[in-house]
């Protein structure tokens, strides 16, 4: 292996060993050796293959021994092997030595500054960047060049070392050079300055695809997407296509102005334009399409990608968490996992409030578990925020969505009160929380109260989330015309979510004449989605018109949709059991029914009495009982009585909501029992305790 001997007076280094016929090794990690060799001649310098070197040099150690090699070889004297050094260096993560050898350059020119402005730039030293270029300004012999430019606009950390810069710009003459241009436009956008960096874009002479991108990302970025899509409007009039850059930077736009056919158009034309199987493109479409909760649409995109990676796993797993689906989203995580992605902290966050809608607690302390592992709870707020929202703890917005879900809206009211009082600016997320605990809780007034003081006091613009709660709430107490006229005076366009929670509202009061007006709506814009015909057949039948209910559910069988069975679940000695209505295949099925049968004539001795309009067939009473018995949460209530200790609490997970029958039931076998019951349905949790639920009966 090539070292650098100590020097000796006399000595002609090249000469006196290459004389002699030896070898030398450079190793690096591509070749085994580079070897140089000598035959005695005084040409022998020429035989070494410094380029060969220069190639080899790939990991960070061996940049010195091939610098050593050029010094005593007399090429370090050359500005343009010198340069090259500057930037090896740099590629290599050492900007140190790159620094180093940039000083010792004699007669620098402006491609030298360029490369250490760079070199600068490319190890996220940008301070020091932007010193570099300062130095470069004071030399009076050198002037920058627009290669200059670009990287140290870049690296700009505030907007007066920019304006600065583009002084400079201006002075030199290069304002209008379309790279110096698309520069100035990005910095600019990156500090918030739109209107500066339009007019710089707007007065471009010329303007390439680069140029339109930075002006379009500049939009998105600041949350401009009117501008943004005004920008690409101007774009394909002026015949410049998109490209995959532009695809992916604007299609959050469209989701952000909640413009999904604009986005579906930018969709067809990725598909015409062959640019579906690009890997940028692909997670910007499922992500668009998860904002507007169309999961189908996100899962195709998703199943057609060739490549996918950390990013489209982390979309996908996103998409099915923020639209009420963790199950899924675990199911995605395990997939992911078993084909060799690791996760990162996006995921974690993702798979946390995943599983914090799940409840499967054993999930939770391993996903906790993971965290805390990589320290991620420790390095990461996002991620320990997510964590302590799993874990049901202390940031704001999570403790206030968890005291809601768990039916205490007066609770996260006060803690609203607090997180103010603490100086802690409420944000979009806090008001969905806020208003969603007011709806579990019948608190009219304080929900009206937070719509209002969202958009007056902190100026937020209402998502369908928020409109989707505030129809909640004012249908849930009762309020069908009021809510009705909120969606009608709704400056958005009504999605599925804002409809399906009117109807959820004319189910609860019994109004068919708007339920049925509500799903015409509802199946114009979701008519895949087999809930809302089992919710308007129920409507149907509670109120006894089985003709109706035959018609929803024919309607339904012709579209090939099939309705989702109930099922419930109870942890037990890291097993999990599912129960079906009606199981009879459990191999505690006889223990089951008849602890039912014994819960059930005492619970009539202290008042109950069935609630056959929860049984949705026309039978006869006797077997509309039977019915009510077999629903699934009852069996899994059974089974956690019969396989735990007297006194001791069940925890049980339903898949669809409580029918109002069992919520009854479970209160009484609470108290039969003096246990405490906890039931996490698909809308919320329900503690009962004492023959009382914590949601008061008000879901």
């Amino acid at each position: 292996m090539f070292r650098l001997f100590p020097t000796r007076k006399g000595w002609n280094f090249p000469q006196y060993f290459l004389s002699r016929g030896t070898h030398y090794q450079l190793f690096s990690t591509t070749v085994n050796c580079a070897r140089i060799l000598s035959n005695g001649t005084d040409k022998t310098s020429k035989e070494i293959d410094f380029e060969f070197l220069f190639q080899s040099c790939t990991k960070p150690h061996l940049p010195k021994r091939l610098h050593g090699l050029l010094i005593v070889s007399g090429k370090a004297q050359s500005i343009f092997i010198a340069t090259r050094l500057v930037n090896l260096y740099a590629n290599l993560g050492n900007v140190t030595s790159s620094r180093h050898t940039f000083d010792h350059i004699p007669n620098k020119d402006a491609y030298t500054w360029n490369s250490m402005v760079s070199a600068y730039v490319r190890n996220s030293q940008f301070h020091e960047a932007v010193s570099c270029l300062y130095e470069l300004l004071l030399n009076a012999e050198i002037r920058p060049d627009f290669y200059t430019f670009p990287p140290v606009l870049k690296a700009c950390d505030n907007l007066l070392d920019g304006k600065k810069i583009h002084c400079w710009v201006f002075k030199l003459g290069f304002e209008w050079d379309v790279f110096v241009a698309a520069s100035l436009v990005h910095m600019y956008c990156r500090f918030g300055s739109l209107a500066i960096a339009h007019k710089i874009f707007n007065d471009m002479p010329f303007r390439d695809r680069g140029s339109w991108n930075a002006m379009i990302s500049g939009f998105c970025q600041n949350g401009s997407a009117d501008a943004a899509l005004s920008v690409l409007d101007e774009m394909r009039l002026e015949g410049m296509k998109m490209d995959c850059i532009t695809v992916s930077t604007i299609l959050p736009a469209c989701a952000q102005m909640d413009d999904i056919s604009r986005g579906m158009l930018i969709h067809l034309y990725v598909i015409k334009h062959g640019l579906e199987f690009d890997v940028f493109v692909s997670n910007a479409l499922i992500n668009m399409y998860a904002k507007f909760g169309n999961l189908g649409h996100a899962q195709k995109v998703f199943d057609q990608m060739f490549v996918r990676d950390l990013v489209s796993w982390n979309s996908i797993i996103a998409a099915y968490e923020q639209n009420g689906n963790p199950d899924t989203a675990l199911m995605f995580y395990v997939e992911m996992m078993s084909n060799g992605i690791q996760p990162d902290v996006l995921t974690l966050v993702s798979l946390a409030s995943s599983v914090a809608q799940s409840k499967d607690c054993q999930s939770g302390r391993s996903v906790h578990g993971f965290i805390l592992r990589r320290c991620w709870i420790m390095e990461d707020v996002v991620v320990g925020n997510a964590a302590v929202d799993m874990m049901s703890s202390v940031p704001w917005n999570a403790i206030i969505s968890c005291h809601g879900l768990h039916g205490h809206g007066g609770t996260s009211m006060q803690l609203f009160g607090a997180m103010l009082d603490e100086g802690v600016k409420p944000d979009h997320v806090t008001f969905v929380s806020l208003l969603s605990a007011c709806s579990h809780s019948g608190l009219v007034d304080q929900g009206e109260w937070c719509f209002h003081l969202m958009q007056e006091e902190y100026g937020i613009e209402p998502s369908l989330k928020h409109y989707g709660c505030m129809v909640d709430l004012l249908g849930r107490a009762g309020y069908l015309e009021k809510a009705y006229s909120f969606i009608k005076d709704m400056p958005l366009r009504p999605d599925a979510s804002i409809w399906g929670a009117l109807l959820g509202a004319c189910r609860i009061h019994g109004n068919v004449e708007l339920a049925k007006f509500a799903s015409d709506r509802l199946f114009e814009v979701d008519s895949e989605n087999v809930g809302y015909y089992v919710l308007l057949s129920n409507i149907y039948a509670n109120v006894g018109k089985w003709e109706g209910a035959d018609e929803v559910r024919s309607l339904a069988r012709d579209r090939g949709l099939k309705k989702t069975p109930g099922w419930s679940s109870i942890e037990l000695e890291n097993r999990i059991e599912i129960f079906y209505t009606g199981n009879q295949s459990h191999p505690h099925c006889e223990e089951i029914y008849k602890e039912l049968e014994i819960l059930t004539d005492k619970m009539k001795s202290l008042g109950y009495i069935p609630d056959y309009s929860f049984v949705l067939q026309d039978v006869e009473d006797d077997e509309k009982e039977y019915i009510l018995m077999s629903h699934s949460e009852r069996l899994a209530i059974a089974y956690g009585i019969i396989s735990t200790p007297p006194r001791s609490p069940i925890q049980i997970f339903k898949n669809l909501r409580v029918c109002g029958d069992c919520h009854n039931v479970t209160k009484f076998i609470s108290k039969i029992t003096e246990r405490e019951i906890i039931v996490r349905d698909s809308n919320r949790f329900h503690h009962f305790k004492d023959g009382i639920c914590s949601c008061g009966d008000y879901w």
